[in-house]
């Protein structure tokens, strides 16, 4: 149908067009007739002007013998010519009907011509649903806000959930910044109401925003869209090397691969981009094989050298076998590689550095992992006289990469971690600047960050904390369990031939009397 009524629309444009121009085939004026024309017009307004007394009859005469010449010359020049053209008529007609059906024949190439059409009522009904939406939560709106206790927490949570999915985020921000105040609340809130601010500002942080997002750190240090929308405001003022720490931070924390990685890992690339860092991958945040479990390990340890031995090499047996399928696991070569050396496999550590070797390109130079393949390999692979010198020369490498120092909170803390390979524990060493300290591992509130050690996402229940000192500052008179000042933190290594490289991630706060700084984490890698 729609065809047909397209076809009449087509006729209908060529007929008011092309039927105008082919009758008035002689309606144009040559050039004599209008010359003629005017200098005629020009006679009779001389004649005007001397009945006025405008010019002298001398002059008028003068003026009209002048015109008279001009009227003969131009008779004389011209003869008439046809005033239509048939070649034109004809081309505007061929030009009306080929771009019609040229559109037509494009449409029908490129175009969607069996994509049905959206029905108006269709939209009308989604009119509807909009309407109703906007009914209904006005409604709650005025009942909340009339009730004598302020509303109840869980109707302003689904009216701010409902704000946001219709897009109205200055709404949502102002029905959770409602119950923001109120002793039931969690981190998910004041996230939730940053969140809202944010969207409102079109990715603005706003400082009633940020002080949400500190709070919501405060109360859960780990939580996703407190960290995400953190580097945001750590970007806007211009600290885009701590934004981009900050992501790095708690990807390298995450579990298993979640669906949030990839939102941190392009936020983190787009910081890290500006600040002329290699792009990070999801691969270099998959979980690792963690290896035997204590039971696993205790079981081995009654057990004979044979025996023993034969334990060790049916596990990394399975190790070899599950790096066949995937070559592109860098931490599994390493532990296969770890276990080679403690059976005394060197043809086999050889290989397996080898094989390591090729998939450190990608990381970024201060990587422990890539320090550790290229000392190897420069040490060792590269010079086969070296290969029986091989434990020794790894144990060595392996305490120097490892025994590092770092710099937190703007300067004001100094964290040295320091792994002795003959040694059964690490230690790490902290030491605070004058007028600073962080929250003790057991502080006297909950929503206080306290200074942790875990590994591999969980806590090391073996780690020995010293006691905090409590003492109340000029801000708060409530006591707090603090640390200032220089002290350690202990820990017993998890060993064993199949154990892989461990991350071990110090977690801390800094604050002065003035001030409290974001909650950082520091990460080393065990080996």
């Amino acid at each position: 149908m729609i065809y047909v009524l397209g076809i009449i629309l087509v006729a209908m444009v060529l007929l008011a067009f092309v039927v105008p121009i082919i009758l008035n085939r002689t309606g144009v004026v040559s050039h004599s007739e209008s010359a003629h024309a005017m200098l005629t017009d020009q006679l009779g307004e001389v004649e005007r002007d001397v009945s006025r007394g405008l010019i002298s009859p001398e002059d008028g005469r003068s003026a009209t013998v002048e015109i008279q010449r001009r009227i003969i010359a131009t008779h004389r020049k011209e003869s008439p010519t046809s005033a239509s053209s048939s070649s034109g008529v004809w081309a505007m007609v061929l030009a009306a009907a080929f771009v019609p059906i040229a559109a037509t024949f494009l449409y029908l190439s490129i175009g969607s011509p069996m994509i049905p059409s959206i029905i108006f009522a269709d939209f009308s009904g989604e009119r509807d649903v909009l309407t109703k939406q906007d009914a209904l939560t006005q409604r709650l709106f005025l009942q909340l806000s009339s009730e004598e206790n302020g509303g109840e927490t869980e109707g302003w949570l689904l009216l701010a959930n409902a704000y946001m999915g219709m897009g109205k985020y200055n709404k949502a921000a102002d029905a959770y910044g409602r119950i923001l105040d109120r002793d039931e609340v969690t981190f998910e809130e004041f996230g939730q109401f940053a969140e809202a601010s944010i969207l409102h500002e079109n990715g603005v942080v706003t400082p009633m925003a940020e002080r949400a997002l500190n709070r919501s750190l405060q109360m859960e240090p780990g939580n996703i869209a407190g960290i995400y929308y953190k580097s945001f405001a750590l970007a806007q003022s211009d600290q885009l090397g701590a934004a981009y720490s900050l992501l790095v931070s708690r990807l390298a924390r995450a579990d298993g691969i979640p669906t949030w990685m990839e939102s941190f890992i392009a936020q983190a690339n787009f910081y890290g981009e500006k600040l002329g860092k290699a792009p990070i991958l999801l691969s270099n945040f998959a979980p690792v094989l963690k290896g035997p479990t204590a039971e696993d390990v205790a079981d081995a340890s009654d057990l004979s050298v044979e025996d023993r031995n034969a334990f060790i090499y049916s596990m990394v047996e399975q190790l070899a076998a599950r790096l066949e399928d995937e070559p592109d696991d860098l931490d599994g070569w390493l532990q296969l590689a770890r276990a080679y050396t403690v059976l005394g496999d060197q043809d086999q550590v050889v290989l397996t550095y080898r094989q390591a070797e090729p998939l450190t390109e990608v990381l970024p130079d201060s990587d422990q992992r890539k320090i550790l393949v290229r000392a190897v390999s420069e040490a060792v692979i590269d010079d086969p006289d070296n290969q029986s010198s091989l434990p020794s020369v790894i144990a060595q490498l392996g305490s120097r990469i490892t025994n590092t120092v770092r710099y937190g909170s703007a300067g004001n803390v100094r964290v040295e971690f320091i792994n002795d390979p003959t040694a059964d524990h690490f230690e790490i060493k902290i030491t605070i600047a004058d007028g600073w300290h962080v929250n003790a591992h057991l502080p006297l509130d909950d929503y206080l960050v306290p200074t942790s050690l875990t590994q591999d996402g969980s806590a090391i229940i073996d780690t020995i904390y010293p006691s905090g000192t409590i003492k109340s500052l000029s801000f708060d008179e409530a006591p707090l369990a603090l640390y200032e000042g220089a002290f350690s933190l202990r820990s017993k290594k998890f060993e064993g031939a199949m154990v892989p490289p461990r991350k071990i991630m110090l977690t801390f706060q800094a604050c002065s009397d003035e001030v409290c700084l974001p909650p950082e984490d520091m990460i080393f890698v065990l080996w």
